[in-house]
Formats: structure tokens, C-alpha cells, sequence
């Protein structure tokens, strides 16, 4: 019986399988992944999953294994804190002081109403480099206008 060349398993009747060409082969063997498949030849029979795996740039871009494996999982933006510029200190993070009669911010606490002010933190940031100013710059990156988002 013959055996699937990429996962090695024997190809029988339950799977999906599909006998790869030349185009295929090069494909495969194209994919991307750390792991290389020079035995592939044409006339070679595959299981239809495992060619897919390999194949799809999506797939080939986190490296994702046979097993269902993944090794490199995807940043995305809802994943992260958002930070509350409205309730805490740019700078330091914490809970901005309020006036308990008013609800106002209290004396200490300076509103930012320019973007200019925004543009000079970012600079100052980056000219720094430390880990502080690291953690500034990723508050900053995450909103488009701080005066609007009341800082």
C-alpha cells in the first residue's frame, strides 16, 4: 500500500487523496515551511490535507505542522489592554485624581489639548529608547488623536 509523502502515514480509502504533479510538486516543495520535502516526485499520491497545509501562504506564514501544531500565534490589536487615556496618567498609568464634589480632574492633573504635545512625546520616546519610554510609545501608538481621546 502506498504512504503519503509529506505526513508518511498509508494513504487508504477514508482520506481525501490527490496524485501531484509537477506543478504540485514544486509547490510543495515551494511552500515555505522549515521542513523540506525533496522525495516528493510527480505521480507521488497525497493526502488532500496535508497538501493544503503546506500550501496556503496563510498557513505557511505561522508554519502551522501536520499535527495541527501551530507555532507562531498572530498579534492582534483586540487581544491588547486598551489603555483609558480619559481616567489614567499617560506617563505613569495611574488613576488620574478627581475632585469628589465635581467629578472634574483635580489641580494636578494637566489635560493634553494639542497634538503637537503628542508629536514632542513621541519624539522624546524615541530618542530615548529605554524601557519606560518603550511603554509610552505603545499607549501613544494605540490612539490616532489624543486630545480627542480626552487625555
Amino acid at each position: 500500500m502506498d504512504s503519503c509523502a509529506i505526513c508518511g502515514e498509508t494513504v487508504c480509502e477514508g482520506k481525501e487523496t490527490v496524485r501531484l504533479t509537477q506543478k504540485g510538486c514544486e509547490g510543495i516543495q515551494n511552500s515555505g515551511t522549515s521542513q523540506t520535502y525533496a522525495d516528493v516526485k510527480p505521480g507521488d499520491i497525497v493526502h488532500t490535507k496535508c497538501r493544503k497545509a503546506l500550501t496556503r501562504r496563510k498557513n505557511s506564514a505561522t508554519n502551522i505542522h501536520l499535527d495541527g501544531e501551530i507555532d507562531k500565534q498572530k498579534a492582534l490589536r483586540s487581544n491588547c489592554e486598551t489603555f483609558d487615556f480619559k481616567n489614567r496618567c499617560l506617563f505613569c498609568g495611574c488613576q488620574a485624581k478627581y475632585c469628589p464634589s465635581s467629578r472634574k480632574r483635580s489641580i494636578d492633573v494637566y489635560p493634553d489639548r494639542s497634538l503637537e504635545f503628542q508629536n514632542t512625546i513621541k519624539t522624546i520616546c524615541i530618542s530615548r529608547g529605554d524601557q519606560w519610554a518603550k511603554e509610552i510609545n505603545i499607549r501613544l501608538l494605540h490612539v490616532v488623536d489624543l486630545p480627542a481621546a480626552d487625555a
